[in-house]
């Protein structure tokens, strides 16, 4: 749990108390990003809640790096803002999901079930404010632009692989790969390196 408000996490934890159809919830608190970090380094959790506005570097930094490091963490946004543009960066970030604060235990359990199942959880508010459309629905469109080969590439440069590794690799020349890098990069409107690794995060490709 993420948040720099001490209260927030009470009323969090208090909904994550008692077990919820056999699950127990082992919950460890983070009133920074840099304590979140640190806590994700060291343990492996199922699911970070994380607050769109912690200090000091915000959710949407937050979720990145965390998902660099695990790439099998769900992280599920917590939020007082619904707007379409906290929601869809936290969604362009990783996240799986964005709750409103306001939301009750029952939604807050099922949301952190249906992460954890691989699914998304959007809070009705914001369901609505999305126009009824997931965003994800733009990420399967970036998928499906992709050839098989530029997958492969865009997973190897999302480990961090430079581009003679991946010509190496892939047994074709650094000019290729560099050929390939563009088209990916037009096809995913990715900027740059950092943000091509984003775009793999949500994908799914880094396993």
């Amino acid at each position: 749990m993420a948040d720099d408000h001490r209260v927030v996490r009470a009323g969090v934890l208090s909904y994550l108390a008692a077990p919820v159809r056999g699950i127990h919830f082992i919950v460890e608190e983070a009133e920074t990003v840099a304590e979140a970090l640190a806590a994700v380094r060291r343990m492996d959790f199922d699911v970070v809640l994380m607050d769109y506005e912690i200090k000091t570097e915000g959710g949407p930094w937050a979720t990145e790096r965390i998902l660099r490091m695990k790439p099998r963490t769900r992280v599920l946004a917590l939020s007082i803002f619904q707007t379409r543009f906290t929601v869809k960066r936290m969604i362009q970030a990783g996240a799986s999901g964005y709750l409103l604060k306001n939301a009750g235990p029952e939604v807050l359990q099922t949301a952190i079930k249906t992460v954890i199942n691989g699914g998304r959880y959007y809070s009705n508010e914001v369901y609505a404010r999305l126009g009824g459309k997931d965003l994800t629905e733009e990420e399967d469109s970036a998928l499906a632009k992709l050839t098989e080969k530029e997958r492969e590439i865009l997973r190897l440069i999302a480990q961090g692989l430079e581009g003679q590794e991946i010509a190496q690799q892939m047994y074709i020349s650094p000019r290729t790969v560099g050929k390939h890098r563009e088209h990916i990069r037009l096809k995913t409107n990715a900027h740059n390196t950092a943000e091509l690794v984003q775009v793999a995060v949500r994908l799914g490709l880094l396993g």
